[in-house]
């Protein structure tokens, strides 16, 4: 018997059927991770630097990923100074009627996380340096490292720029927490794009 039309679109009928089942049910997940709008960054007594970057995590697979691990680093630039970031809390931030601003606090400890299909998922994380360290006048280089599974890549890696500002060594010096401090103010910077930016940087009250 000849092949005639009818099995034609059949068959097209099948493959289209499979590609779409593959799509909506079997595709491993896949993860687009972004930096937020604001990063905060805080000394605290014992000379560590803590950064708070909200990440905003993008799960375009059919299935679910796990995140299971994140580190970072701060890389200065002028000289290739690094230095690694540990996750050690997940934060919160709402917003304060009385100051009108927003209060960010502790959440929970680290711990996995689940994107569902098609869902994305915002976070603002609290990671610290392994050692006291000073920050300087110059741009510094933060990159995020997630290790995922059920995901088509296991390792996924952004990165984004900091500017630090003689005003901003000024604010840090001048809001030094005590030695036996175990948090300090935040000093809050916004992601610029423009001439000599697309950085972080923190605004400058007008003199």
């Amino acid at each position: 018997m000849d092949f005639g039309w009818k099995e034609a679109i059949a068959g097209v009928s099948l493959v289209v059927s499979l590609l779409t089942a593959y799509f909506s049910l079997f595709r491993p997940a896949r993860l687009r991770v972004r930096f937020g709008k604001i990063l905060l960054l805080q000394c605290v007594g014992d000379g560590s630097l803590h950064v708070k970057p909200e990440l905003a995590l993008l799960n375009e697979g059919a299935t679910v990923a796990i995140v299971h691990e994140i580190a970072g680093e701060l890389r200065r630039l002028s000289d290739d100074n690094r230095e690694r970031l540990q996750w050690i809390e997940t934060l919160t931030t709402e917003f304060n009627p009385e100051t009108r601003g927003t209060d960010t606090r502790f959440k929970s400890f680290p711990e996995i996380m689940f994107v569902a299909k098609s869902q994305a998922v915002a976070t603002r994380l609290l990671l610290t340096t392994e050692h006291p360290y000073a920050l300087a006048i110059g741009d510094y280089e933060l990159e995020m490292v997630l290790q995922s599974d059920g995901t088509s890549v296991r390792r996924t890696t952004i990165k984004s720029r900091v500017r630090i500002r003689g005003d901003d060594i000024e604010w840090f010096d001048s809001n030094k927490p005590a030695p036996e401090a175990k948090t300090g103010r935040n000093l809050r910077f916004q992601f610029e794009q423009g001439p000599n930016t697309n950085c972080y940087l923190r605004r400058l009250a007008k003199k």
